[in-house]
């Protein structure tokens, strides 16, 4: 299957799961809502002949304590990009200038921006270590061919080195 047609597949599905999904970044603000799980797309920034193997299906969750207020971000880096499905939890610190949020749990951090379209969340890291081995058979059992499986290796390595990232989440399946 092109890469191309799967990779705008995996939008549309993002998308649709975006519509049934209802998500509003304010709910974190006012602290109305007690969790809110999201389906979108993280990338990583990698050089332009890796970018079209450097996005992958990703969910998180923003959460509200009732009882201590503390407002959580959980963002879940896939496990074809690491090797194992991994959670990391960001506190809400405070909201930035614009009606961005930044969010933080010792070295990691994210800043946040919500908007009519979308939700999109930039995410820097402690180093995480990656699990080459693993991230093959994650994307072997996904049925991914050998050069997108070498591509994806890359992706791996780029974000072991400087582990950085953008989450996406879209709300409209206007474009």
């Amino acid at each position: 299957m092109n890469s191309n047609f799967r990779n705008n597949i995996i939008k549309r599905f993002v998308v649709i799961i975006a519509g049934l999904s209802a998500f509003s970044l304010g709910a974190k603000a006012k602290g109305h809502e007690k969790s809110v799980r999201y389906v979108g797309i993280y990338s990583v920034p990698v050089a332009p002949e890796l970018k079209e193997f450097a996005q992958y299906l990703s969910r998180g969750e923003f959460e509200t304590d009732s009882k201590t207020g503390l407002e959580t971000l959980q963002i879940v880096l896939p496990a074809e990009l690491i090797g194992s499905e991994t959670k990391i939890d960001l506190f809400y610190i405070s909201e930035l200038v614009g009606g961005k949020t930044y969010w933080k749990n010792g070295p990691n951090e994210a800043t946040c921006e919500d908007s009519v379209i979308s939700l999109r969340c930039e995410f820097s890291f402690e180093k995480i270590e990656i699990d080459n081995e693993k991230v093959i058979s994650q994307l072997k059992s996904k049925n991914r061919g050998e050069f997108e499986i070498s591509q994806r290796v890359m992706v791996s390595a780029f974000f072991g080195a400087e582990p950085i990232g953008v989450f996406e989440y879209l709300k409209s399946t206007k474009y």
